[in-house]
């Protein structure tokens, strides 16, 4: 009995011998299965070729290959992505500017109280006005990650995780703002680590704090890397926003390409870290955050308290001095 390395042999063997010996055919039923079931036996000892899984390696994408594949995008989704883009500025700014409009009008009527009432109807506009940014930049995100929505769906997705974007930007606003009120460095650490949360909340589904430490997670071994790419598009995004007379209309078109850019830096950290994901994200952890974002607001204040108290204190003393000679 011939020895096989794999199941390709002995078929071919088998075809072979069934093709040059037909007196084969003539034998007992019995006696070609029980040859079969030898043949059978020994191909089942061989031990599974290629039984040690072969690891697949995923890296990040080269910054030009980033650019390519988010222009490619781009491209595609266009016309949804700035409409909603600029839906959402539309909304806040109208939205304001009509309750801004009513207190002008009140105030016509309580003319003692003027710029008080203009002022609350500013400041009432305020609400609603950012309630709808968020609803429309949350439609606006789902957009961004998934690219079969059209702007109605994308609307839709986005009402019904407006309460999850609103707390999530409110404790990146904090955290990310405290950090900067650190001396910048620890902001810019911040801001690299949990700029992924906003896609993790809408791909994933991970809300508040979760989001945030995933993003850290997903950055963990790789920052620098991020940080390269985020500086580049920022970069890009910066040059023409100083374009004369059309910078500004370049910045605002070229905002959905980085948000694109983005995600895409954030699917390929996904695909690194793979399905089930586990990460860090105790209370400890999440209050942890929220404490270094408050020692922000605490630092700042003791910092510009000691600049003024050492500017003036050389002023006072030779305004003592002065005093002592006279």
């Amino acid at each position: 009995m011939p020895k096989f390395n794999s199941r390709e042999e002995y078929e071919q063997w088998k075809k072979d011998k069934l093709k040059n010996n037909l007196e084969k055919f003539q034998q007992p039923e019995e006696t070609q299965e029980s040859e079969e079931e030898k043949i059978d036996s020994t191909l089942n000892s061989l031990p599974p070729q290629n039984s040690q899984p072969v690891a697949t390696v995923i890296e990040l994408r080269p910054i030009g290959e980033l650019f390519k594949d988010s222009w490619e995008i781009f491209k595609r989704r266009f016309i949804a992505l700035i409409a909603l883009y600029l839906l959402s500025i539309v909304f806040l700014f109208v939205i304001i500017g009509i309750f801004s409009g009513i207190g002008y009008l009140l105030s016509t009527l309580f003319p003692e109280n003027k710029n008080a009432v203009i002022a609350a109807g500013l400041f009432t506009g305020m609400i609603p006005g950012f309630i709808a940014m968020f609803w429309v930049f949350a439609a606006f995100t789902f957009a961004v990650v998934d690219q079969s929505l059209g702007i109605r769906e994308a609307l839709e997705k986005g009402w019904q995780r407006l309460g999850p974007f609103m707390w999530l930007a409110s404790l990146l606003g904090f955290i990310v703002t405290g950090g900067f009120f650190l001396l910048v460095i620890p902001g810019v650490i911040f801001l690299v680590w949990f700029i992924f949360a906003q896609f993790i909340l809408a791909s994933e589904d991970e809300r508040g704090m979760n989001a945030i430490l995933k993003s850290k997670a997903y950055v963990k071994d790789r920052w620098f890397d991020i940080f390269l790419r985020l500086f580049v598009v920022w970069l890009v995004s910066a040059i023409l926003g100083i374009v004369p007379l059309i910078g500004p209309i370049l910045s605002l078109i070229f905002f959905p390409f980085t948000m694109i850019f983005i995600c895409l830096v954030y699917r390929d950290l996904k695909a690194i870290k793979g399905e089930g994901f586990i990460y860090p994200h105790s209370s400890g952890d999440k209050f942890m955050w929220i404490g270094i974002g408050a020692l922000g607001y605490i630092v700042l204040p003791l910092f510009i308290i000691g600049i003024l108290g050492a500017s003036l204190t050389i002023p006072l003393l030779i305004l003592k001095g002065m005093m002592n000679s006279q």
